[in-house]
């Protein structure tokens, strides 16, 4: 079966993300991926048509895609009859009503992150994808990083021990860098939030994922340092998760160059990804474990172990996941229900940088 995708939006993250992840795999077009998304293109799956309210934007991703319709209403798109799955790539604020719409349409959605703009924008989005029994992915992208299903496959030996402490940070020049006609980025209106919402998002998201671990309260300083915008560029969130281990994430638009990093502390040693340029995962121990045979393939140097990474995440990518989600039945990994815990988190940290005061979860 081929899934025949819609993408609405045909901005930057279409353009490296979206239209390549979806294209056949091994193609010139696949390889227009950004090339630390650890995707190739997806079998089962063809993008038929692209909506943008910038009919040229529209035109040009569809030349270089081959992509054969185009469309310049995002509703027209979605009466498509030979269309069963859409791609949101718009700003934020457009997320939900697009979401909704298709969902009612009977189209399968893989909605870019965050969800929405609100909490209430999130669950309308949730709950019309499950009146509609359709797939809603959320673009989450860091659960399908090589690196990061590695490090859940070590944390689920037991090997550092009880995970008590964690710090995460996301942090480069700013979307502007990448996405030079994003101007909706700073904007409150079409944004929601800066920053935090941008980066910090995939941080909550991809702490759940690794630990297992759910937040129970937040608190957050948010903050406008260096650039001259309406959201901010920077931003820290404290949280204290339901069986008491203790976190921060760190989101910031201001610190060239990129940095990507988890790090994980346990009562028998600490694991870390991307905080180290040699080694993009790596776990340091007080003491060498005498049983290794549940460990992935790696090197060992004194107590420090450094696991092999696979070049592609094993499940193909997010891409094929969304496909193979919609044609098997495949529970989804990134799935909108589980994203609302994540988005929340982000909610509640915003609450609490306006208010000067902790915030508990879940949200009212």
């Amino acid at each position: 079966m081929t899934v025949r995708i819609g993408i609405i939006g045909a901005g930057a993250i279409a353009r490296y993300a979206f239209a390549p992840g979806l294209a056949e795999p091994g193609s010139a077009a696949a390889r227009i991926a950004m090339p630390d998304w650890y995707h190739n293109g997806s079998p089962n799956a063809q993008v038929v048509a692209v909506a943008s309210r910038t009919r040229a934007k529209a035109e040009e991703l569809a030349r270089e895609f081959g992509i054969p319709r185009v469309y310049d209403d995002w509703r027209a798109l979605l009466a498509d009859a030979e269309i069963d799955a859409v791609c949101v790539t718009t700003p934020n604020y457009l997320h939900c009503e697009m979401t909704v719409a298709a969902c009612d349409a009977g189209k399968h959605v893989f909605v870019e992150k965050p969800l929405a703009m609100n909490l209430q924008e999130g669950r309308a989005m949730v709950e019309a994808a499950k009146r509609a029994n359709v797939v809603l992915m959320v673009h989450q992208n860091q659960r399908f990083f090589p690196v990061h299903e590695v490090a859940k496959q070590i944390l689920e030996t037991g090997m550092i021990g009880n995970v008590l402490s964690l710090r995460a940070r996301w942090s480069h020049a700013g979307p502007e860098y990448w996405s030079p006609e994003g101007a909706w980025f700073f904007d409150p209106l079409r944004a929601g939030h800066g920053a935090l919402f941008d980066l910090g998002i995939h941080k909550f998201d991809v702490i759940r994922y690794l630990t297992g671990k759910e937040a129970a309260e937040v608190s957050a300083f948010t903050a406008t340092l260096d650039k001259q915008i309406q959201v901010e560029d920077n931003g820290v969130a404290m949280i204290r998760f339901t069986d008491g281990t203790l976190g921060v994430v760190e989101a910031s638009w201001t610190s060239p160059p990129n940095e990507n990093s988890v790090r994980l502390y346990g009562t028998r040693g600490y694991l870390q990804v991307g905080s180290d340029s040699a080694y993009p995962l790596s776990v340091y121990l007080a003491e060498r474990p005498r049983d290794v045979a549940l460990l992935p393939a790696g090197e060992w140097h004194e107590n420090i172990f450094v696991p092999r990474v696979p070049a592609q995440s094993a499940t193909g990518g997010m891409f094929r996941h969304f496909v193979e989600c919609i044609t098997t039945g495949r529970k989804c990994i990134a799935s909108g229900e589980d994203n609302l815990k994540s988005f929340e988190i982000a909610l509640a940290a915003f609450e609490s940088a306006e208010s000067g005061r902790s915030v508990k979860l879940p949200l009212a």
